[in-house]
């Protein structure tokens, strides 16, 4: 029998405060109107495996020889009220909707403010959290860690409960390091263990586990990196059925590549490296523009505006900025673009 899992991301944002990034329910939680997109990564260049098992305060990922792919991911958050399934999780707040795959949240603020998962759902897979899944605790920062026990029901060929835990661990803190020459400091990892025990009746059927690692950074509210490894051992067998997928956030790691359809990704920044004028050329497009510039720690150094044209470039002044490599984020209001820039005066 063929059983392809389908779980959730932990999706995530997060805020600088000094040097340490910390995790907070106001920004870190997911809410109705958030999306996310990412590409899927190639690892075939590492032979001797993903740098993983790297934690501490002071680490160092090098992840620069992923190479990316054309296959896309995306997930939507949307209100229960539009979802029909929802209708059996009735305290739910927020649903994540990745293709066919429903991931049916609730936000909870009192006695403590964390994010619980409450069922799964897809066209082949159930599950129903009776005992739900907190899958973050706020606020979470490096050196957190904490466990929590679930159970439920499942349904896909088969019926039955399951039983497990979900432990969290914000393991590292340091520099990641991408395709594309980007390097971000300020980065928290947090490891994730998910064990759910299948039972049919009172008969063991097998164990599902899945670890993922999501790496943050404080210029975006998603993580810029996560790798998951999910298994499926049946009882009785030796082997178990293995797969992995490693995705990387479309507004940080791959810059350049067609992450929607999306008007604003014709924009030009140029010269790149820039000195003390950066220009932004509109192309076919014209109309009101917020400009953020983000450093590698994630902090906000400049917000403005701009007018586009068809027939102008726009200069921006980046007297101020010191040398160094940028992340350079345009919106409009429904559509934003994130390019990287380097000063080097």
């Amino acid at each position: 029998m063929k059983f392809k899992l389908l779980l959730f991301f932990i999706a995530s944002s997060f805020f600088s405060m000094g040097q340490s990034l910390v995790l907070t329910q106001a920004t870190y939680e997911p809410v109705i109107g958030d999306s996310s997109y990412y590409h899927i990564l190639d690892t075939s260049a590492f032979s001797s495996g993903l740098p993983n098992a790297i934690t501490g305060s002071a680490s160092v990922w090098n992840y620069s020889n992923l190479i990316s792919t054309a296959t896309k991911a995306n997930a939507i958050y949307v209100s229960p009220l539009s979802v029909s399934e929802a209708s059996a999780y009735p305290s739910a707040t927020v649903v994540q909707k990745q293709g066919n795959l429903y991931n049916f949240f609730k936000s909870v603020t009192s006695p403590t403010t964390q994010t619980e998962l409450l069922g799964i759902g897809s066209n082949s897979l159930n599950l129903t959290f009776t005992n739900s899944a907190i899958v973050a605790k706020f606020p979470l920062s490096y050196g957190v860690s904490f466990t929590d026990n679930v159970s439920g029901t499942f349904n896909f060929s088969l019926s039955g409960t399951f039983s497990g835990s979900v432990s969290t661990n914000a393991d590292g803190g340091g520099t990641l390091q991408l395709p594309d020459g980007v390097i971000l400091s300020n980065v928290l990892r947090v490891k994730s263990v998910q064990t759910l025990n299948l039972n049919l009746g009172f008969i063991p059927f097998g164990t599902i586990r899945q670890v993922v690692y999501n790496y943050f950074h404080g210029s975006q509210k998603f993580p810029v990196l996560n790798i998951t490894y999910s298994s499926l051992t049946i009882t009785g067998s030796t082997t178990p059925s293995v797969s992995a997928v490693v995705t990387g956030n479309s507004k940080t790691i791959l810059v350049g590549l067609e992450e929607e359809k999306n008007q604003l990704l014709t924009l030009q920044v140029f010269p790149n490296p820039a000195k003390e004028i950066v220009y932004i050329s509109s192309g076919d497009i014209s109309g009101e523009l917020e400009v953020l510039i983000f450093d590698v720690n994630g902090t906000q150094v400049y917000k403005g505006a701009l007018r586009l044209s068809k027939e102008n470039s726009e200069p921006k002044s980046l007297s101020g900025l010191a040398n160094g490599m940028y992340f350079l984020k345009l919106s409009n209001g429904t559509r934003s673009v994130n390019k990287k820039l380097v000063i080097q005066k």
